[in-house]
């Protein structure tokens, strides 16, 4: 293995997890993710135009937050996947994205713009993590 020389990065910091509040958000990856177990979540990836300024003082817009959502195995969850279903159905109205009796494309999320709500949250390791809450519909 050859050795990668790295510019630059002692200057660099984590970022904080968003600051729980309304986000506007505009979506740039929506990819179907297939686990070994054949388990299927779709994973979103957005970029922050507009929110609240930071408690560091720093501003909110272009900052990256994601999301997944399960699309199956929902009778292994505890509330047998009511929470994911509405999560996954407020994300799609929010979206505009259009849903028949074949599904939808996850290819329609692209370039779409909304709003979402997040909440900071502890992840299993005791990380704290931005968790989006809600997807809104900008009027």
């Amino acid at each position: 293995m050859g050795r990668i020389e790295v510019v630059d990065i002692g200057n660099v910091k984590p970022e904080e997890p968003l600051c729980n509040g309304r986000y506007t958000v505009k979506v740039n990856r929506a990819e179907i993710i297939t686990k070994d177990n054949g388990k299927q979540s779709l994973s979103l990836g957005m970029v922050v135009l507009a929110g609240p300024t930071q408690p560091d003082q720093s501003p909110a817009e272009d900052r990256r937050v994601s999301d997944f959502f399960p699309l199956n195995g929902y009778e292994t969850m505890k509330d047998g996947g009511r929470y994911s279903k509405q999560k996954l159905a407020s994300a799609l109205v929010a979206a505009q994205v259009t849903v028949d009796t074949d599904g939808f494309d996850n290819d329609e999320f692209i370039d779409k713009t909304f709003d979402i709500i997040t909440k900071i949250k502890d992840d299993l390791d005791g990380v704290p993590q931005t968790n989006v809450t809600r997807y809104l519909a900008q009027a």
